[in-house]
């Protein structure tokens, strides 16, 4: 018998708003991607979604509460700063796209920050004036899901 050692595969989602079409932040995708060490790039998949098709093809119900019950406030772009005091949150489920990372063979932190890479790459490019709503989750050790900082 062959002994098949099952690679770790980590996963991460970003949830985002921003003024740009679905098909123009997956053309921007590998240009943010190539930005990252060759190491990273040859370990990451990345899938981006609409929201609602996002929803509809996960089976994760723990993420699905998570998207239904956590708010957020808009990253602040420094020319937008005089809004934050206008800024009221949002629920994830509300925002407009689902980026998932997978990183093979890696952890779910290795996907955690290479979304927070490609996320910054997002926000400088399509927030120019505007306010930008996201944010990273993964799974911790614990098995729960919980908002990505990259302290």
């Amino acid at each position: 018998m062959i002994n098949q050692t099952k690679k770790q595969v980590g996963e991460a989602y970003a949830f985002f708003d921003c003024r740009a079409s679905l098909k123009e932040v997956n053309n921007e995708m590998g240009a943010l991607v190539s930005t990252l060490p060759k190491k990273t790039q040859s370990k990451l998949e990345l899938s981006l979604n609409g929201m609602s098709d996002f929803r509809k093809s996960s089976n994760d119900l723990d993420l699905l509460q998570a998207l239904d019950s956590v708010k957020l406030y808009p990253i602040f772009h420094r020319k937008a700063r005089k809004l934050k005091e206008k800024a009221t949150p949002i629920k994830m489920k509300d925002l407009r796209y689902a980026l998932t990372a997978r990183y093979t063979p890696g952890t779910n932190d290795d996907a955690g920050d290479a979304l927070c890479y490609i996320m910054n790459g997002i926000h400088a490019r399509y927030s120019n004036d505007i306010l930008f709503p996201g944010q990273i989750v993964g799974k911790g050790s614990d098995g729960q899901y919980g908002l990505w900082s990259n302290d």
